[in-house]
Formats: C-alpha cells, structure tokens, sequence
C-alpha cells in the first residue's frame, strides 16, 4: 500500500496574473467550503485574499499529488502608542477528511522555515485563531506562552492590537468571559461525536476554551497571540520537532 507523503508547495500568488490568481482562488475555495458549509466567496477573499496585504507566503498543502488545504501566512507592521508592532498572520485550512495532528505539526515547521529567523530578528507576534478546540489544544501544547490560555490572561496590550488587526482583515471582536472572542458565520464542521468528547475533555486548553463561553458550534473561535522571543520560538521549535520525529 502507497504510503501518503504530505507536502507544502510554495505559490508565488503576487507574481501570478489575474487569471492564474483566479485559478487559486478557485482551487483553494471548495476546501475551504468543505470545513465551512456557510462560506461565500465573498467572505472568503476577504479572509485569504486580502489585497491590503502585500508580504504575503501562500502553501498549497498536497498529498500524492491530491490538494488537501492550504497555508497563508502574513507580516504586517501595525502602529500601536506611537511604535510599530510586528505581526505575522497565520491560516491554515484542511479538508476535513485528511485533517490531523501530523499535518499541523507540519505546517508548524513551515511557518518557522519562512518566518523564524525574520520573526525572532523583528520580534512582535505570530496572530492566528483557531474556532476548533481540538486545533486549539493542539497548538496551545505545543507552545512556552500563549495568549489567551489558561496561564497566560490576555493583556491590555494585546487587547489593544487585536482590535487594530480586526479593522485590517475585517474581523468580528466581542468580548468573552474574560479575554475576546471572534464571530464568523463559519461554524466549525465536526460529528456529533467529536463535539460530545470535547464537551467531556479533560485536556486544560479545552477546557479554557469552553469555559471562555466560546461556541464553536456556531463559529465563535479564539485569538491565538504567540510572543516572538527565543526562549518561546526555541521551545515550541524543539516540541514541535520532537513531536513529528517521535524523539
């Protein structure tokens, strides 16, 4: 039996022309709308293809040879008190059927290959969010600090430049129980099943997420805030890797 080999495949979308732009677009949507049965394409270019948006990476993310999701990811410098905050954007969208914990890790080890040493050289924040619990505790575990976690309160802060993010790629903020929450009309697409052993989990990060008042049955998710310091960057790289070679 062929043993599946999942890989990432840069496209150089801003040196494309409009038709081939199209052409991803195209591609990449009915991936999207498989895990967001309510996704228009409207909403979708807004959230991936946001022209506002110059220092952009996009990955699309195959399986012998078959399209199976894809990575976007962004650098923006957002004025926050008369300075400049550095913030890199992460989306990460899989078909439901081939999602799982190796291709997150996977797309971990991307994100540091394209932005680790610029990120730890400009510093700032990696900013992503998640309206999956399991995705959630899956990325949560594997990190030093996060922000909102059930160690790390949100701060004023970061309150702050989440809300200056959310006028840049048109996202929805309210508040929570104690941090901020985001509103998509993207529920998150999971069995029955799936959504009874989450609302039994014992794993912390889930429970964070729950007690948060955050309904991901109706497309309500977290903010993912990742401080860009060596000592972070260095953990959750080493976990990250431990984890992919079973070291």
């Amino acid at each position: 039996m062929k043993t599946q080999q999942t890989t990432f495949h840069k496209i150089d979308y801003h040196r494309l022309s409009k038709q081939e732009q199209l052409a991803v677009r195209e591609a990449f949507f009915p991936i999207a709308k498989a895990s967001f049965p309510t996704l228009t394409q409207e909403a979708f270019g807004n959230y991936i293809f946001n022209e506002k948006i110059k220092d952009s990476s996009y990955f699309a993310i195959k399986s012998n040879k078959q399209t199976m999701g894809f990575l976007y990811m962004y650098c923006e410098a957002i004025r926050l008190d008369n300075r400049l905050v550095n913030l890199f954007n992460t989306r990460l969208v899989i078909h439901p059927h081939f999602q799982g914990k190796s291709i997150f890790i996977k797309a971990m080890l991307t994100q540091f290959k394209v932005y680790g040493l610029l990120a730890l050289k400009k510093g700032g924040y990696w900013i992503s969010n998640s309206i999956n619990p399991i995705s959630y505790h899956a990325i949560a575990s594997n990190c030093w600090q996060l922000y909102p976690s059930f160690t790390h309160p949100l701060t004023d802060e970061l309150r702050q430049l989440l809300y200056k993010l959310s006028e840049l790629d048109h996202s929805q903020l309210v508040p929570s129980i104690s941090s901020l929450k985001y509103q998509t009309t993207l529920p998150c697409k999971l069995t029955q099943e799936q959504i009874d052993r989450i609302y039994k989990s014992n794993k912390p990060h889930i429970q964070y997420f729950l007690k948060e008042g955050i309904d991901f049955t109706k497309g309500e998710g977290i903010p993912l805030i990742f401080p860009l310091t060596l000592q972070n960057l260095l953990f959750s790289f080493l976990k990250t890797v431990r984890k992919r070679y079973k070291i």
